[in-house]
């Protein structure tokens, strides 16, 4: 709402439509977008003598599976929560695996899908956070939190903004109600939103842009503005779509900036395949 009423830069966007910030490293996970997770395993060397050419080991991270979670909301009434998958969040509390004894800053961390679903970390707001610095790609791994890309789930938003701070100056996370989540190894997840390319339903990464679809579609640079049309989800229009106008100036191309949002619909005015 804050990005349609307001004459905002490209890059608040983002932000106001799903909490993005490259300079916090984080965004929020909204209903309707897909989490795509990179599980790397770790090799260990088995105590080789580097000196007899250990490098034949490759210890170190090595790619696993990936793996595509549908992110959808549950509940009734005042008791909504964000899911991971449907099926799952339909499962009754109390079959679910619950973490006992653990803190937050330091923990075992998680299996995979099932664990995102134990009674303490089923929350309504989730984002996710990346470390102010990732490990090696020849590192063991660590067990403290906010050494890995993280899960944050909290009640309220106000919970959120808390956590994320702490995680990015104090390396750690105190706040009560937040629950902190990462895949063992070092997972990499990437928030991806559905969008519509000439009545085709597509996922692509958040902060995708114009130029990035362009690429994708193979038009050259020198696509025009005006073989362009976009309508983009509203809340105050009745057919629940505006139109967002593109410069008519054939020469300028800030308009390839634009960042796609989750509902885009866009259009090439050409059939599709």
């Amino acid at each position: 709402m804050v990005a349609q009423m307001a004459d905002v830069a490209y890059e608040d966007l983002l932000l106001c439509a799903c909490g993005y910030s490259g300079e916090d490293r984080c965004t929020d996970l909204k209903c309707g977008m897909r989490l795509l997770v990179e599980a790397e395993g770790y090799k260990p060397s088995y105590g080789a003598d580097v000196s007899a050419g250990a490098g034949q080991y490759l210890p170190g991270y090595y790619m696993g599976a990936t793996s595509v979670y549908q992110m959808h909301s549950y509940g009734s009434g005042e008791e909504w929560k964000l899911g991971f998958d449907a099926f799952l969040a339909g499962m009754k509390e109390e079959h679910t695996m619950q973490r006992i004894g653990g803190v937050l800053e330091r923990q075992n961390g998680e299996g995979g899908l099932a664990d995102l679903f134990r009674i303490g970390a089923r929350k309504p707001l989730y984002r996710i956070h990346y470390p102010v610095r990732m490990q090696d790609s020849q590192e063991a791994g660590t067990d403290y939190a906010p050494g890995n890309v993280c899960l944050i789930g909290a009640d309220t938003y106000g919970q959120l903004v808390e956590a994320t701070a702490s995680m990015n100056n104090e390396q750690q996370v105190t706040t009560a109600g937040v629950t902190l989540s990462y895949f063992r190894g070092r997972a990499v997840m990437v928030p991806k939103i559905p969008i519509v390319v000439d009545g085709v339903r597509e996922y692509v990464s958040l902060g995708t842009t114009f130029e990035n679809l362009l690429e994708e579609e193979g038009f050259d640079r020198e696509q025009s503005a005006g073989e362009v049309k976009l309508l983009r989800r509203s809340c105050m229009d009745k057919s629940g779509f505006l139109p967002v106008y593109f410069p008519e100036n054939a020469n300028d191309s800030g308009w390839r900036k634009l960042p796609l949002l989750p509902g885009d619909r866009i259009s090439f005015g050409r059939a599709r395949v």
